[in-house]
């Protein structure tokens, strides 16, 4: 059995997609240190005059030792609303965005947030049923392994009876 994993990332690139698919088993590592300024709450999208960085706010008080999934969203600015409106103008014309504009705005911007990984991996989750993406996933924070490193993954693949 394949175990494949990656931290949970703000909307998830597509070789994202291609691990989850390759993979028995997908672990979401979202409890491993959160990395400020990272693809954790971060990333690009296209825009029609060149790319448009979008950013959850989060609070962070500059803890270099908080896991990912303890990471929580400041929701003090309208971060949801801006996002959901960059991404409508700019992908409004694109194939499939119509199939999928009312469910991406009812189950994830429309909803608040307090959890960084929650709201992650519910995005991923959206787009992993969108692609019709099978393998089972799971939280590695549910898993209770606390070694870390390489360690980790070994610990995983042993808990999970994965062998790749």
């Amino acid at each position: 059995m394949i175990l494949s994993c990656v931290q949970p990332s703000y909307l998830a690139w597509i070789p994202f997609f291609k691990r989850m698919i390759e993979g028995d088993i997908f672990v979401y590592l979202d409890d491993v240190q959160y990395s400020k300024n990272s693809f954790h709450n971060r990333n690009r999208i296209r825009g029609k005059e060149g790319d448009i960085l979008l950013t959850v706010p989060v609070r962070y008080s500059g803890n270099s030792k908080a896991f990912l999934c303890d990471i929580n969203i400041d929701n003090n600015s309208k971060w949801r609303k801006k996002h959901w409106l960059s991404i409508e103008y700019n992908y409004n014309k694109c194939r499939f965005f119509n199939d999928i504009r009312p469910k991406l705005w009812d189950q994830i911007y429309s909803k608040d947030w307090n959890n960084l990984s929650d709201l992650n991996i519910s995005l991923i989750d959206f787009f992993k049923d969108f692609l019709e993406i099978k393998t089972e996933t799971i939280r590695s924070s549910d898993l209770d392994i606390k070694s870390h490193g390489n360690q980790k993954l070994v610990d995983m693949c042993k808990l999970l009876g994965a062998d790749k």
